[in-house]
């Protein structure tokens, strides 16, 4: 194989793998967003307030790989609200966010 056609090759699956942590990148930022949203009003947060909220949480993501850095923010968030809702209940619900941005940004 000419070095060419290997290099280009070797470029095309670089590619995918960086369109691939794009597509990842993009799920998770909308499923924090959604996320975001669905807290904020459980906060009792208004509107305005929401958006700025939803995107802390989107923001709080880029802190380590996963969804952990999401989960010790809006916990700590929850608690210094006196909220009550459960571990399992946010874990579970920034489940579902990810298969609704999931759907939202890959059709599947």
């Amino acid at each position: 194989m000419a070095p060419s056609n290997f290099r280009g090759g070797t470029r095309g699956r670089e590619g995918g793998i960086a369109c691939q942590g794009n597509l990842d990148f993009q799920v998770e930022s909308r499923a924090c967003m959604i996320y975001g949203l669905w807290l904020a009003e459980r906060l009792g947060l208004e509107e305005t307030e929401s958006q700025a909220y939803a995107r802390d949480v989107v923001t709080s993501n880029l802190q380590e790989p996963g969804l952990d850095d999401v989960l010790r923010k809006v916990r700590a968030d929850v608690a210094a609200k006196g909220v009550d809702i459960s571990d399992h209940k946010l874990e579970r619900k920034l489940e579902l966010c990810m298969t609704q941005a999931r759907k939202e940004i890959l059709g599947r």
